[in-house]
């Protein structure tokens, strides 16, 4: 339904460029149309020469790469990934990740065609894969907007989200985030067209590759969608025991009890370590030392003052309440595509590990707030707000780090390291706190959306 917002005092400057109506304002629409396709091509480029780096093995693809050859020819999944490195990749050398996988070994299963070409091959063949699920992921949102959809059009979006970077760090790393956005879109397409098996198989399997997306389960349970439940907890399931079989059940069990722990605990320390799980080591005991080796970051943040029992009643009290503050929301509005955004926004910022690359999940949500916006010929107030916003997610991590610095008094670092104050060090989790915004921002346009069908329910 086209929400209707009630700012109309004036005509917004970014409605004049993209419904141009002047010759000056189709030349500078143009212009920065030409400008964009210009840095996401550059970017584009340099993606495709990093891939081409045989030597280079500090990509995450590396820890899929492996798990797959594990899994493939029966070894241990939970070894280091260094360990399986050294078993399947040619000409490896080094040190580049000396823990195991955090990746579940269902995502083997699935990526288990990979083991069959070599390192660099595989590498060329996930890059191709990662830019053709983030083609589709826009391609399905374009269409869902009942327009026709132009592959010229969702090709450029393609290649200018390259800029961005937690886009631009996804799919040159070899991460998996643009497979996870390709399959959340579809289930929302699925539970928007009340083909709900659909909707949680592709949610089962989002979560077969990796385990971030389980907040959507809140809006299957509160549209008591028995089918998509029961779809979600059927493919998770005969995924695991498929898992099972081929790794050995014994593994299975030490990856939940003993690696995942063990890895989540290692990165609770890392300073780019976004999660909101984050704030109680940051507010009460500091980040940047590795709790195990005692080896420092390059970034260390100082506590506001040293509590191990806040520390820990805050690591679980902020977010849990986030949660039952969403649900409660949720349970309030229940309209899928906020309610779906909203709980996409959840997934990122309350997994325990929450990356920059992380937030190519964001797109959704910001997909579906430009998509209203432009709905409505871009609003001022609505406009302005969500500009604001946007440009918190705009700068990458490095941006952040030397705005902390700054606030801290100047950029000094003692054997290579940052130490920051505990405010200024608080910068660091800039992206989580404008992505915290955001989910404002999808609650107030729920509210909006919610009183024109009030409305609309009255006047008939």
């Amino acid at each position: 339904m086209k929400t209707e917002f009630t700012s109309y005092s004036s005509e917004h400057a970014l409605s004049q460029l993209i419904f141009p109506q002047s010759t000056g304002m189709k030349i500078l629409r143009g212009i920065v149309v030409f400008v964009l396709a210009g840095i996401g091509l550059f970017v584009t480029a340099s993606q495709i020469q990093r891939v081409q780096e045989k030597q280079d093995y500090r990509k995450d693809f590396l820890a899929i790469y492996t798990l797959t050859n594990a899994v493939a020819h029966g070894a241990d999944p939970t070894l280091p990934i260094d360990d399986l490195a050294r078993m399947y990749v040619d000409e490896f050398e080094g040190a580049a990740f000396p823990h195991p996988t955090p990746h579940p070994p269902t995502m083997g299963v699935l990526f288990l065609p990979l083991a069959m070409f070599p390192y660099p091959t595989a590498k060329t063949i996930w890059l191709v894969s990662q830019f053709g699920c983030l083609f589709l992921s826009i391609r399905m949102f374009d269409r869902a907007g009942g327009k026709r959809s132009s592959i010229w059009r969702v090709g450029f979006i393609t290649v200018i989200l390259q800029a961005w970077y937690p886009v631009f760090i996804d799919v040159s790393n070899g991460q998996v985030n643009c497979m996870v956005l390709f399959l959340l879109t579809g289930c929302w397409l699925a539970l928007r067209s009340r083909r709900s098996w659909t909707a949680g198989v592709l949610l089962g399997l989002s979560l077969l590759v990796k385990q971030i997306a389980w907040p959507v389960l809140i809006l299957f349970l509160f549209k008591k969608d028995l089918r998509a439940c029961l779809a979600t907890t059927l493919t998770i399931f005969f995924g695991y025991i498929i898992a099972g079989v081929m790794v050995g059940f014994g593994r299975l069990y030490s990856y939940f009890t003993t690696i995942l722990p063990a890895i989540a605990n290692l990165y609770q320390a890392n300073p780019w370590n976004l999660s909101l799980w984050t704030l109680g080591k940051r507010m009460f005991e500091g980040t940047g030392v590795d709790p195990e080796t005692g080896a420092t970051f390059e970034i260390v943040t100082q506590p506001f003052f040293p509590s191990v029992v806040m520390s820990t009643i805050v690591f679980y009290f902020i977010p849990i309440l986030c949660l039952i503050l969403a649900a409660a929301l949720i349970w309030k509005f229940l309209d899928s595509d906020w309610s779906f955004a909203l709980l996409l926004c959840c997934s990122i910022i309350l997994n325990p590990l929450s990356w920059p690359h992380y937030f190519v999940l964001a797109l959704f949500p910001l997909f579906l707030i430009i998509r209203r916006l432009r709905e409505n010929r871009f609003p001022p107030f609505e406009t302005n707000l969500s500009i604001i916003i946007i440009m918190f997610l705009l700068p990458n991590i490095f941006v952040w780090k030397k705005l902390a610095a700054w606030a801290a008094g100047g950029f000094s670092a003692t054997n290579g390291i940052l130490t920051l104050p505990f405010a200024p060090g608080l910068l660091l989790l800039g992206p989580t706190f404008a992505l915290c915004a955001l989910s404002g921002l999808l609650v107030y346009y729920q509210i909006q959306s919610k009183n024109l069908q009030r409305n609309e329910r009255v006047e008939s």
